[in-house]
């Protein structure tokens, strides 16, 4: 009914929808709905994308993961208040997730920060503005 009635404006004349033009500036929505309706979802360029329960993402192979790799994001902002558990493989995944193209691999990812379990290690990552960013909002 949303998709119906509440996403799209009508042609005066036809009143088909008008799928170039939306009825939207921000959409609130669940996970289970980017998952039922990525393909809607990935027809749209979105200027931002606020995830909220972000270490919901720290599975790289979860269902709600590959929607979101489909919808086309200028800007993603994680939120969470939960923490990684010191698991590097998590952490790789939300990372991989905000910049594919920093973070290709995991491989690549421990061969240049090992196993984040020295400062030193924890410094090399911190030098990466997008992981800078998401610690100092701890």
């Amino acid at each position: 009914m949303i998709q119906e009635y509440d996403m799209f404006y009508k042609d005066a004349t036809t009143q088909s929808r008008r799928f170039d033009t939306f009825k939207f500036h921000a959409v609130i929505t669940t996970y289970e709905v980017i998952i039922q309706d990525v393909e809607l979802l990935g027809q749209i360029e979105w200027r931002c994308c606020v995830i909220d329960e972000a270490h919901r993402l720290k599975n790289k192979h979860c269902k709600l993961m590959e929607g979101l790799r489909c919808i086309d994001m200028e800007h993603k902002v994680l939120l969470s208040g939960t923490p990684l558990q010191n698991n590097v493989e998590e952490l790789f995944s939300l990372l991989h997730f905000l910049e594919p193209e920093r973070f290709k691999s995991s491989i690549e990812f421990l061969a240049e920060f090992g196993d984040l379990k020295t400062e030193a290690q924890v410094d090399r990552l911190k030098a990466v503005s997008s992981f800078y960013r998401v610690c100092r909002a701890f």
